[in-house]
């Protein structure tokens, strides 16, 4: 498997070599040819760009770790609603995904794949804010975004650093000469679904002999629709005398593909520096705020429309048999079918709905006591707020109703949850030069003390919808009167963290770097005998084109770095008991230990080592890194107690190469050629186990999950299973005897057997992934395109594994999925190779062009752009699916209306199963327009 990697890597970059450099060799010189001055200034590459590295800034040239960063100019076009998607497909080593395109699901965001497994996204810091919320954060207030990617970047944020961090600035004026500068910018997008899971239609049902009900309903378009959505933005800035501010206010309304799925919301943000004392003092004051309303829809409504029978009517009335019109709203329901719902009903009686709100402020002190030494006080304070309401009406047979049909039908569902943090931090930073040797020194101290609080009813025999919009649930005082029975859980827990740390940099006449830090800190989620943890760095660079001049060659920068970092589980208390008391007429009856306090449970740790190389050769630049990893110290349950504690176990070791390469293809008067491209590829195996016996999912055999092993060695995403030949005469599956003892055993004994005949057939994780992008410049006229694809990873089709085989039952009732992959008079449905399909893609993610205007002249000038972009135009993919983009994450079975796993507890373990319940890829054309005056 390796060796395929590696392969596959190596002939991607020749192609791309070809595909960049394949040009006369006049052209190939004058490529290496060094850019001027002026043009080197210009460029994110030279040596005196500065970048935020947390608590301070450094030169580009005198990095000693991985950092990526992303400026304005280069963020992601079009209809971007998710701060994290300006950087898919931009930042190597970086994965961001959306899978489907639904428009309320956060980005899942990984910095060299899998980091941890209690702490599951990155640490995000917005101008310095370490833990702000990006939901807070609209995508048109973002100025750059500095990614740390290696150890040595990441411990001097110490005890959350593992996953990656990524470090944001947003617009705050500064660049600004007037006193006021307004300027606005809409878009206009308009959505189209892709066409989904091909499926039987109504004809093509009744030919194989199924249940004929007299309609011919395309289920698909019952639920699915055009999306349209707006975005506004009007900003203020401007600086007077040493103050300088920026007021921004955001409007979005995005329409998703999903009958009742999109969002509203209203974000405003301010950002107020000022200057005093004669420049000594610095005063930096922030604030922002966000005010969502979503609808969250169903999305169990694409599955459901793609196994309805095509032939059963919409409406009741429509019934070619006697039925009751009124039991089910109106709508036709095939009673007593395991695991059916009328697709449109599902979504036009229920609703599900969410709320957010988010407070940020913060204040900033820098003052000078020196010229070469300042010192700074931060405060912040960040309030959130969500909730989700879910309600199921009596009449609705998904989630709603019960047989025999009583006073139970109808239900409710609501959750609230509140965040809370406040931040002091004080630091000092020093800087001294003493003849070529530049010395840097940064000392502080950090303490942040928050809250969540977690509130859920649940409602049965409830039918008043109305109570549904309520904010909080608290807000009510009389839910038992509306409900035939409730059931409520309330969890929150304190969040204390404090730090002290300190950083060292040197920079030898720009030829040699040193730099060095080291964190202590202590997390009040951690066991009472492990709370601190001591995450040291060290790092070095060497400039070879300082130390010797090399023809050609303005940049051959050497890089070395060690760091370790932590990580801590998002939820509090797995270290105490957990007791369950159970009540009766307020009266206690028991309480149940359900969790054993563990006092040396400790934070995960990460430590890693990095290898990088920077160049540049005139217009051709870029870096190349590789590292090795090893997260240890896993905060996972007890696996073999039902009340077992949470522990301290297992690992995984990494390793990865990651290339960066842009060139200026052309560069004249009247036109310039950028092109781009990023490669990224890394592999994870499981070291060091408590037990190398056991399977990342509930084992299904030959039935329904994957098995995927967790063996000491095995390479994580692992997919085993039988090997698929033929349908034998009986409708069975017929599977390869790989060992040649003449039987094929299921039980988990053989499946963990390495010398058995269930193989590797797959691995849910990539082998690479890229993206290209380009941009063209002519006068006024920019042209922007970015491909992006991910290539080697294989994908468990579930829509194929329960909807392909005919078997006689499900040919009566269900519709059955439609692919050139199907195999005929296969009859039972049994997991194995068949349904494990190689899911590379390229795609296009957008393609823009955009036009500037300058209106007037002098003090009446007024610059206008105009731009038109297309997302998501094309996949180029032989994947069978909804999706060809991995899937990281396994949301957990769900069947006869059962819920997926939420965001928090999906199996970081399993990647590669895609389940039914995926949104909708959708095209969209974007329709933009900017004003400044």
């Amino acid at each position: 498997m390796k060796l395929v990697r590696i392969t596959l890597l190596c002939k991607t970059l020749c192609v791309i070599a070809l595909l960049i450099f394949s040009t006369q060799e006049a052209y190939l010189q004058s490529l290496v040819q060094p850019d001027s001055t002026d043009q080197l200034r210009e460029r994110l590459s030279v040596p005196d760009t500065l970048i935020s590295v947390g608590y301070g800034h450094y030169k580009v040239g005198e990095l000693t770790s991985a950092i990526s960063v992303l400026s304005m100019e280069e963020f992601n076009q079009g209809l971007i609603a998710d701060p994290a998607l300006l950087m898919q497909g931009k930042i190597a080593g970086m994965q961001v995904y959306n899978r489907g395109g639904d428009p309320n699901m956060a980005s899942l965001i990984r910095i060299r794949g899998l980091s941890g497994y209690a702490q599951r996204s990155p640490l995000i810091v917005i101008d310095g804010i370490p833990g702000a919320s990006l939901q807070n954060l609209d995508p048109n207030d973002v100025a750059k975004i500095t990614v740390l990617k290696d150890g040595s970047a990441q411990a001097i944020y110490g005890i959350r650093a593992s996953n990656g961090v990524i470090l944001i600035e947003t617009h705050d004026g500064k660049d600004g000469q007037k006193a006021l500068t307004v300027s606005y910018s809409g878009q206009a997008a308009f959505s189209s679904p892709y066409a989904g899971i091909p499926v039987l239609n109504a004809d093509e049902f009744r030919a194989i002999g199924g249940t004929d009900f007299g309609a011919s309903t395309n289920w698909l378009d019952e639920v699915r629709r055009n999306g349209t959505s707006q975005t506004h933005s009007l900003v203020l800035s401007g600086r007077q005398a040493n103050t300088h501010y920026r007021l921004s206010g955001n409007y979005r309304n995005v329409e998703g593909v999903l009958n009742k799925s999109g969002f509203e919301q209203l974000n405003v943000r301010a950002n107020l520096s000022s200057e005093l004392f004669d420049e000594s003092l610095k005063v930096h004051l922030s604030a922002a705020y966000t005010d969502r309303s979503s609808q969250l829809g169903f999305v169990e409504a694409f599955r459901y429309a793609a196994s309805t029978n095509p032939t059963a009517p919409i409406f009741a009335v429509d019934a070619p048999f006697p039925y009751d019109t009124e039991r089910f709203g109106g709508f036709f329901e095939t009673n007593g079918l395991f695991d059916a719902y009328n697709p449109r009903a599902l979504v036009d009686l229920n609703d599900r709905d969410g709320q957010l709100q988010v407070l940020t402020t913060a204040a900033l002190l820098e003052y000078k006591l020196k010229p070469e030494l300042s010192l700074n006080l931060r405060y912040a304070y960040q309030d959130q707020f969500s909730n989700e309401r879910a309600y199921y009406s009596p009449q609705s047979l998904f989630r709603g109703t019960f047989f025999p049909i009583d006073e139970t039908d109808g239900r409710a569902e609501l959750d609230d949850r509140q965040d809370q943090f406040s931040l002091y931090e004080l630091f000092a930073n020093y800087q001294k030069t003493i003849g070529k040797t530049k010395w840097q020194f940064t000392l502080g101290t950090s303490y942040q003390d928050g809250e969540h609080l977690d509130n859920y009813l649940q409602l049965t025999g409830f039918s008043n919808p109305e109570l549904i919009g309520i904010r909080r649930i608290n807000d009510y005082q009389n839910w038992e009167q509306e409900a035939i029975s409730t059931d409520t859980i309330n969890n929150g827990w304190s969040d204390k963290l404090s730090a002290f740390y300190g950083r060292a940099h040197v920079n030898l006449d720009d030829k040699l770097m040193l730099n060095a830090s080291l964190r202590y800190e202590g997390s009040s989620k951690l066991g009472e005998n492990q709370k601190w943890g001591l995450f040291p760095s060290i790092g070095a660079a060497v400039d070879f084109t300082k130390l010797r001049e090399i023809p050609n060659v303005d940049q051959f920068k050497l890089r070395l770095g060690y760091g370790i970092t932590g990580g801590i589980p998002g939820q509090g208390g797995l270290s105490r008991n957990r007791i369950v008391l159970v009540e009766k007429d307020n009266v206690l009856l028991r309480s149940d230990t359900i969790r054993r306090a563990n006092p040396e449970l400790k934070w995960e740790e990460k430590s890693e080592f990095n290898v990088g190389l920077d160049f540049q050769m005139g217009k051709l630049r870029g870096s190349l890194d590789w590292y090795s990893r090893k997260v240890k110290d896993w905060i996972s349950p007890d696996p073999f107690f039902f009340r077992g504690s949470y522990l301290n176990q297992d690992a995984i070791r990494s390793s990865g190469i990651e290339l960066k390469v842009d060139a200026t293809l052309y560069d004249s008067e009247a036109l310039t050629y950028n092109s781009g491209m990023i490669l990224s590829s890394y592999q994870s195996k499981f070291v060091d186990l408590e037990n190398d016996q056991r399977f990342a999912t509930g084992v299904g055999g030959l039935i329904q999950d994957p098995s995927m092993p967790i063996v000491e060695g095995g390479e994580l995403g692992d997919i085993k299973a039988a090997v698929f030949l033929v349908a034998a005469p009986d409708g069975f599956p017929a599977f390869d005897d790989v060992n040649q003892d003449g039987m094929i055993r299921t039980n988990t004994d053989d499946l963990l057997d390495p010398e058995g005949d269930f193989v590797i057939v797959g691995n849910g994780l990539p082998d690479f992934e890229l993206g290209w992008y380009h941009q063209l410049q002519h006068q006024d006229w920019q042209l922007q395109v970015l491909f992006r694809g991910a290539f080697g990873h294989s994908l468990v089709n579930r829509y194929r594994l329960t909807q392909e085989p005919e078997t006689f039952f499900d040919r009566q009732n269900y519709n059955f999925v439609n692919t050139e992959l199907a195999v005929e008079n296969l009859r039972v449905r049994r997991f194995s190779s068949l349904y494990v399909e190689k899911a590379d893609f390229l795609k296009l993610d957008y393609i823009q062009l955009s036009r500037t205007f300058s209106l007037g002249s002098g003090s009446k000038r007024r610059d206008l752009s105009i731009s038109l972009t297309g997302q998501n135009l094309f996949v180029i993919s032989n994947y069978t699916g909804v999706d060809p983009e991995p899937v990281l994450e396994d949301a957990g079975p769900t069947s006869n209306g059962s819920e997926q796993f939420d965001a928090n507890n999906r199996n970081l373990l399993a990647p590669g199963i895609d389940r039914r319940n995926s949104y909708l890829p959708a095209r969209t054309l974007v329709l933009g327009v900017g004003l400044v005056f």
